[in-house]
């Protein structure tokens, strides 16, 4: 009840622009010197929805086969396609499987090249190679952080068979100039929305075409307890070879060309996404609400916050500022005890795992740049406006001296 009024006091205090009262309430109800601002808030969003958890534990714990588990997590992954506004899903084991699956029913085998971008999860790379094809990259627009559409013709040769977009932090990237390259060259489309649960591209969610991956890793706005995938499509053929590949019981040809061991989403990890997707709409109602008073308190310092572009609504699954003081602001709001992270601070191309592409320091001057600049705050939908305030409060301190 506390928590509540004093969180109503400070959405008035910020709709009249009382930054003076904003601090004072900053300073003596939230200002804690003594307690960490962490960047998660798994407990209070389980808080939240437990009873919920309870109740649908109950549910599969008392389940007699194997048929009613297969009937619940198809419920599940019916109902998120229908979320997203998509024919058919298939739940993975997590979202790195999602685009290994999805590669092989797109009919791209050892030796293909695939483009995609070095400023993202590493596991968007290494599903490309874990299949016996070769990621190659392309520099990101420095508006948005995603794929540059302009520089894909130039990286195309006669082994190039798909292309993998990246929704990076929940921003849609620029799918039309996309898939008019995809058209042109006759290339598979396959998203990694791995961070972009409700995303919206031209008023519709993603993915914006053929085939959209998506991970349940506990860290994702929609997450389980653990790891977890989906893969969303309007083609039944996609939809009908993934599932052929991931029925290990059937010892058919799919198993052998797969390779994936376990590939199905478990039960455990759908019930408490099937709890968590009653709340996914208020969740990214709240972050982008959080985003716009970030936003606000901001955009008149020394660093560079996160754009959208048109036609795209991000879900801000992180929501990055830049700075070429990145890693002493860090250090200062880590002291002031404000969790942060840098999500990618060595772009894949210059990792260990694919020095053998025989990538190079400055081929990809926008990404290489970008990594020493980013920094994630807390942008949980758990996250006060005045704690916003308090981490941006700090912020503008840290410039100011």
């Amino acid at each position: 009840m506390i928590k509540d009024t004093i969180n109503n006091m400070a959405k008035n205090l910020y709709a009249r622009k009382d930054s003076k009262a904003l601090d004072y309430l900053a300073n003596y109800f939230i200002n804690d010197k003594k307690k960490q601002l962490t960047f998660h808030h798994y407990n209070l969003m389980n808080e939240e929805i437990k009873d919920e958890l309870y109740d649908e534990f109950d549910k599969i714990f008392s389940m007699h086969s194997d048929q009613e588990h297969w009937f619940y997590v198809k419920k599940f992954e019916k109902r998120y396609a229908g979320y997203l506004g998509k024919r058919y899903a298939v739940g993975t084991s997590s979202g790195a499987t999602a685009l290994q699956l999805s590669l092989l029913v797109s009919g791209i085998r050892e030796g293909d090249e695939v483009i995609t971008v070095p400023n993202t999860f590493i596991a968007t790379a290494l599903a490309i190679s874990s299949i016996g094809a070769k990621p190659v990259f392309i520099d990101i627009s420095k508006e948005n952080y995603n794929m540059d559409p302009v520089l894909i013709e130039n990286a195309i040769t006669s082994k190039t068979k798909a292309i993998i977009p990246v929704h990076l932090y929940g921003n849609p990237c620029d799918m039309d100039a996309i898939r008019k390259v995809s058209q042109a060259y006759n290339l598979s489309i396959i998203e990694d929305c791995c961070q972009a649960h409700g995303a919206m591209y031209h008023s519709k969610k993603v993915p914006f075409t053929d085939i959209g991956c998506f991970s349940f890793n506990t860290s994702k706005i929609l997450g389980g307890m653990g790891n977890g995938g989906m893969i969303l499509s309007n083609d039944y053929k996609i939809k009908d070879m993934v599932e052929a590949m991931i029925e290990l019981e059937s010892n058919s040809r799919s198993v052998s060309l797969n390779k994936i061991p376990t590939a199905k989403l478990d039960i455990i990890q759908a019930a408490i996404l099937n709890v968590k997707l009653n709340h996914l709409h208020a969740w990214v109602i709240k972050r982008r609400e959080n985003a716009t008073v970030y936003n606000e308190l901001l955009q008149e310092y020394n660093v560079i916050c996160p754009q959208e572009t048109n036609n795209a609504k991000s879900v801000y699954s992180s929501y990055v500022i830049r700075s070429i003081n990145r890693d002493r602001l860090k250090n200062y709001l880590n002291n002031n005890h404000i969790e942060t992270n840098i999500e990618y601070k060595v772009p894949i191309h210059l990792t260990k795992a694919f020095i053998n592409l025989g990538y190079h320091t400055g081929n990809f001057p926008v990404t290489e740049k970008i990594c020493k600049e980013m920094l994630s705050l807390p942008i949980s939908p758990f996250l006060t406006e005045i704690q916003i305030g308090r981490i941006s409060k700090l912020i503008i301190q840290f410039f100011r001296n």
